[in-house]
C-alpha cells in the first residue's frame, strides 16, 4: 500500500515539547499519516532514537504499517541516528521498494562511512531514474572520490541540469578549473544553481576577479549569488569594494549581513561590524557571536559580556559561551573564564575544553591546564580530544616540564587519531626538547611524515637552549637538505647555541651568511646575541663597531657594559651604559652596573 487512508493538515514540530505533544496524539489516533510524517522526520533531524523508536512501534500496530512513503522516512530517520541495520530492516519489509527508497537507503549507508555498500546498493537496484544517478554522483563528490563521480557522469545515458552541476562541482571541488568551465559552456539549460556552482568553482580556486566578472553575467542573480561574491570579495581584503556590493545588492538577508559583520570583525573593525549589526532588522546567532567573538578579541571583554549578556537563546548555542571564556581568558582573566565555564552545564562541547585548557597554559598556568584535561577525559566523552587539545595539553607539559605527563600524552595521540598531524608533531619536539630529552625531539622529527621549518627550528632551538651547540649547527645543513630555507627563527637558534658553546668566530660567519647566502634580514636579537658573544670574548671594539651599525637597543647595550665591567674597560662600558639610558632612562641598570667598575 502506499497511500494513506487518513490525512490531516499537514503537522509542523520544531521542539521537544512538540513532539511529545504529537506522540500523545499518536497514542490516541494512531492512523494518522501526517503526525507519523512529523514526527519522524522531527526525530531524524534531532538524533531522537528513543521517540523514533516509540513512533515506529506504534506505526507498526496501525493500518499504516505497510505505507511505503513512511517506511521511506523511516529508513532515513535510523540512517541519520547511526542505526544501519534497523534502517536497512525497514527497508526489508517494504513489499515493492520504488527507486526512492532505494535512493534512501544508498545515501543512509554512504553518510554513515559505507560509501562501497552504497555504491553495491546502487548497482542492484531495479531501475534508476535521474535522481539515482545524481545522488550516487553527489555522494562521491561529497567524499572528493571524484573520478567515481566522473565514470557516474559518463555512465548516465539522461542528465538533468542537476546532474551537469554536480559535474561542475566535483571539477571545481578537484581545482581543475579548466573542466567546470568547459561542462558549464556544454550546458544547454542552466538554472540559479547552475549559474552558483559556477561562481563558486571561480572563488574557491582563488580567481576572485574572473568570478566578479561572471557574477554580471549571470541573468538574474540571486541572494546565494550576492553573498557568493561579497564574501569572496571580502575575504580577498577588499572591504570597499565588498561594501560597494553589499549596496548595490536588491537582496539582503541575514547571511548578508553576517558576511560583511565577519569580515569587519576578521580585520579587527569591530566599530564597523557593529553599524552592520545595529542595522539588521533580524539577527541569528552568527550575528551575535560574530559581534561577541571580534570584542573579545580585540580586549573589549565588557562590550563582549554586554553583547553576550543580551543574546536571545544564548544558553542554546554554546558558541557564544566559548567565544567568552577564549575571550577572558586571552586576557588572562582566567576566574571569569572558569566561572563561565561551570556555568555551562551540560551545553559545553569540545571548544569549551579546549578553550580553558588553552587559556591556563598560555597564562602559565601548566600543571592546571593538565589537570583539567585530565578531568575532561573522565567527565566528557561526547567527542574526542581534536589536535587542538593535544597542543595544549603538550604546551602545558613543556612549560612546566612535565614529563610524565608529555609521555602520556604522546600515547594517547595514536588513540584519537592525531598523530600524523605535523603540529602535533612540533609540540611533541617542543614538549621532549624542553624536558630534555633532545634525542627523542630527534626521533620525533626523523619519523614525522610532514616535517616542516617549524619542526626544524623547534629542534634547532631545544639543542641550543640546553647548550649543545656542536649538535645544534650540525642540523643546519641538515635542514637545508630537506628542502627548507633557513629564517630568521632558524638563526635564533643557531646564533644562540654558538653563544652558549662561546663559537664567536662560528657566530660571525653564521651572521654574515644570514644575510649574503640566505637574504634574511637580521633582527635585534640576531645583533644582541652577537654581540653578546662578541663582548664575552673579549673582543669589544668589535663589539662596539656592531652595536654602532645597528638599530640599537638596551639589551644590546647592556652585553657590552657587562663584558667590560668582565674585562675592565670603563671607556667602552660607560659609552655604552650611556647609550642604554638614553634608550630608557626610567632603567636604573646602567647606573648600578656602572658602580660597581
Amino acid at each position: 500500500m502506499s497511500s494513506s487512508p487518513f490525512q490531516s493538515p499537514k503537522l509542523s514540530i520544531t521542539s521537544d515539547a512538540d513532539l511529545h505533544s504529537a506522540l500523545d496524539q499518536l497514542r490516541l489516533s494512531s492512523d494518522c499519516c501526517n503526525l507519523y510524517e512529523g514526527i519522524v522526520k522531527y526525530c531524524g533531524k534531532s538524533k531522537n532514537l528513543s521517540a523514533g523508536r516509540r513512533a515506529h512501534s506504534l506505526l507498526q500496530q496501525s493500518s499504516l504499517r505497510s505505507d511505503r512513503y513512511l517506511a521511506n522516512l523511516l529508513v532515513e530517520m535510523y540512517g541519520k541516528c547511526g542505526k544501519l541495520d534497523e534502517a536497512r530492516r525497514v527497508f526489508d519489509t517494504i513489499a515493492v521498494p520504488n527507486v526512492f527508497s532505494w535512493t534512501l537507503l544508498l545515501v543512509v549507508y554512504a553518510h554513515n562511512g559505507h560509501l562501497r555498500k552504497s555504491r553495491q546498493i546502487f548497482e542492484a537496484m531495479p531501475e534508476k531514474d535521474v535522481a539515482a544517478w545524481n545522488a550516487m554522483m553527489n555522494l562521491y563528490v561529497e567524499n572528493q572520490d571524484f573520478d567515481s563521480a566522473k565514470e557516474i557522469f559518463d555512465r548516465m545515458k539522461a542528465r538533468d541540469v542537476f546532474s551537469w552541476t554536480a559535474m561542475i562541482t566535483a571539477y571545481s571541488h578537484s581545482g581543475d578549473l579548466e573542466s567546470a568551465k568547459a561542462c558549464f559552456d556544454r550546458m544547454k539549460r542552466r538554472n540559479s544553481v547552475t549559474w552558483n556552482a559556477m561562481l563558486a568553482a571561480y572563488i574557491r580556486n582563488g580567481h576572485t576577479v574572473e568570478a566578479e566578472s561572471f557574477f554580471r553575467k549571470i541573468p538574474r542573480p540571486d541572494a546565494v549569488s550576492w553573498n557568493s561574491i561579497i564574501s569572496a570579495v571580502a575575504k580577498c581584503g577588499d572591504l570597499r569594494r565588498a561594501r560597494q556590493l553589499f549596496d548595490q545588492s536588491p537582496e539582503k538577508n541575514v547571511v548578508t549581513y553576517n558576511t560583511m559583520i565577519t569580515s569587519f570583525v576578521q580585520t579587527n573593525r569591530v566599530d564597523l561590524a557593529k553599524n552592520f549589526f545595529d542595522r539588521m532588522e533580524e539577527k541569528d546567532s552568527v550575528s551575535w557571536n560574530a559581534m561577541i567573538t571580534g570584542y573579545a578579541q580585540s580586549g573589549h571583554l565588557d562590550k563582549a559580556r554586554e553583547m553576550f549578556d543580551r543574546m536571545p537563546d544564548r544558553d542554546r548555542d554554546p558558541a557564544s559561551w566559548n567565544s567568552m571564556i577564549s575571550g577572558y581568558a586571552l586576557e588572562g582573566r582566567l576566574e571569569d573564564a572558569k566561572f563561565l565555564f561551570d556555568s555551562m552545564d551540560g551545553k559545553r562541547n569540545l571548544v569549551s575544553w579546549n578553550a580553558l585548557i588553552a587559556g591556563y597554559g598560555q597564562n602559565g598556568y601548566g600543571k592546571e591546564a593538565i589537570n583539567l584535561f585530565k578531568k575532561m577525559v573522565v567527565e566528557f566523552r561526547s567527542e574526542l580530544p581534536n589536535k587542538v587539545t593535544c597542543i595544549s595539553v603538550l604546551d602545558a607539559c613543556a612549560s612546566s616540564l612535565s614529563l610524565s605527563d608529555g609521555r602520556a600524552m604522546h600515547a594517547r595521540i595514536f588513540l584519537y587519531g592525531v598523530q600524523s598531524e605535523t603540529v602535533v608533531g612540533n609540540s611533541l619536539i617542543n614538549m621532549y626538547g624542553k624536558c630534555g630529552l633532545l634525542d627523542q625531539a630527534a626521533r620525533i622529527l626523523i619519523t614525522m611524515p610532514h616535517a616542516n621549518s617549524i619542526s626544524w627550528n623547534t629542534l634547532i632551538g631545544s639543542y641550543a637552549q640546553l647548550g649543545r651547540a656542536a649538535i645544534a649547527i650540525q642540523l643546519l645543513p641538515l635542514m637545508i637538505c630537506d628542502g627548507f630555507q633557513p629564517c630568521q627563527v632558524t638563526f635564533s637558534g643557531v646564533l644562540s647555541a654558538c653563544g652558549h658553546g662561546g663559537l664567536w668566530s662560528r657566530a660571525r660567519e653564521f651572521f654574515v651568511s644570514m644575510v649574503g647566502d640566505f637574504g634574511v634580514e637580521p633582527i635585534a636579537g640576531h645583533y644582541a646575541c652577537v654581540i653578546d658573544l662578541l663582548g664575552r670574548s673579549g673582543l669589544l671594539i668589535e663589539a662596539q663597531d656592531l652595536l654602532q651599525s645597528t638599530p640599537q637597543d638596551e639589551i644590546s647595550c647592556m652585553s657590552i657594559v657587562g663584558a667590560s665591567r668582565l674585562h675592565g674597560n670603563c671607556g667602552i662600558g660607560s659609552q655604552a651604559a650611556l647609550r642604554a639610558s638614553q634608550i630608557d632612562p626610567q632603567s636604573s641598570a646602567p647606573y648600578v652596573f656602572l658602580s660597581s667598575f
